[in-house]
């Protein structure tokens, strides 16, 4: 037996466990998909725009090279 820290009386293991697995399939369809886009890109991008300003040189971001221009 087991004493749910939100509830004052006690449930069998095995049925607060399918409690818990129903809640999270219902948590996993109510969450959406991961993002797809490349976070290492992003992440190095605005690696190089804090060093940039930390130094305070002019720098080429990945926006401009991936960014037709008009």
């Amino acid at each position: 037996m087991y004493r749910p820290p939100e509830s004052e009386k006690h449930v069998k293991v095995s049925e607060y466990l399918d409690s818990v697995e129903e809640r999270l399939r219902k948590l996993e369809e109510n969450s959406h998909a991961a993002p797809r886009t490349n976070h290492g890109i992003r992440l190095t991008d605005v690696e190089a725009r804090l060093s940039s300003l930390e130094r305070k040189t002019p720098t080429v971001y990945l926006d401009d090279i991936n960014t037709p221009s008009l």
